[in-house]
């Protein structure tokens, strides 16, 4: 018999089964947060360790629920509920249960039903910050956009760790709410409380830009271009929005600037189909401004 088979009874030095599927387990869940961008066979894996610790160990409310929550984030829908509503009785006084349903009848395409789970859970956990982000999801959705909105807002009021994505998904709500300047204020408090974040200011560029405040966006785009490796496209941005404000001088000395950066570029990325397409776009922008100024010159 080789070595370290069971049959029936541990050998000599060897531990007992039961036991190091016990430990197996718990090193399933403590890298559980990271899980979704897990690899396919990763997931199956977990989930298959899970069952062999219930079939092994018998019935365990808290491997029921991590076997749900795995199942949830490899899209099994169906086998995520029946995991969760098996582990509900032990685990009814946890946030973490209403939540996980919650999730997963969203994630089912049944936003409905998951709002009406969220607003039980937000019923006994008014303050949890994952329930009413998920909500907020939900009732964007669902086509409630100033509802979603209050929501986004008590969440990020009471966040200790809120992430650029939920900041994110507020200025859309925020635009399509209140205009897009209360979409730039609502990136701008995200952009104090995480410090200065591309995703966040690249959006207010866009949101200032809409309402109209050229010189706004153009100070937060000189951000974007201090600590840029690359500056052709945000040169090419700039030029842009010179040239819808009218300032046509700058806006054609900065078109300049970016096909000054494309030619300083290896050949191998000049001849990259993004890099085609923009020096095609910023030549053709420079064409019209030197129609309108009455010359074919570049500017030197």
């Amino acid at each position: 018999m080789k070595r370290g088979k069971f049959n029936g009874r541990p050998e000599r030095g060897q531990p007992c089964p039961r036991v190091s599927l016990a430990w197996s387990w718990l090193a399933v869940l403590l890298p559980l947060a990271p899980l979704a961008a897990s690899a396919h066979e990763d997931l199956l894996a977990r989930i298959a360790l899970l069952s062999e610790v219930l079939r092994t160990n018998g019935p365990s409310a808290e491997v029921r629920f991590q076997r749900a929550e795995i199942y949830r984030l490899h899209l099994d829908w169906e086998l995520a509920l029946r995991d969760y509503d098996t582990a509900a009785p032990a685990l009814t006084n946890e946030s973490r249960l209403a939540l996980g349903r919650a999730l997963t009848l969203s994630g089912a395409g049944k936003p409905a039903e998951a709002r009406q789970v969220f607003d039980e859970g937000l019923r006994r956990w008014p303050t949890n910050v994952s329930l009413r982000l998920g909500r907020a999801r939900v009732l964007a959705e669902l086509g409630a956009p100033s509802q979603a909105l209050d929501d986004f807002n008590t969440a990020l009021a009471h966040s200790a760790n809120p992430g650029p994505e939920d900041y994110l998904e507020r200025a859309k709500l925020q635009a399509a709410v209140s205009g897009p300047a209360a979409a730039v204020s609502g990136l701008d408090e995200g952009l104090r409380k995480l410090g200065w974040t591309l995703t966040l200011q690249r959006l207010a560029v866009d949101y200032a830009r809409a309402a109209g405040d050229s010189a706004g966006a153009l100070a937060r785009l000189e951000t974007i271009l201090e600590r840029a490796n690359r500056k052709e496209n945000w040169l090419a941005l700039k030029g842009e929005i010179l040239q819808q404000a009218g300032r046509k001088f700058e806006a054609r000395a900065t078109y300049e600037d970016a096909l000054k950066a494309i030619g300083e570029l290896p050949p191998r990325l000049v001849r990259a189909g993004v890099v085609v397409a923009l020096q095609t776009r910023v030549e053709a922008a420079l064409a019209v401004l030197r129609r309108e100024s009455g010359t074919n010159q570049p500017d030197r």
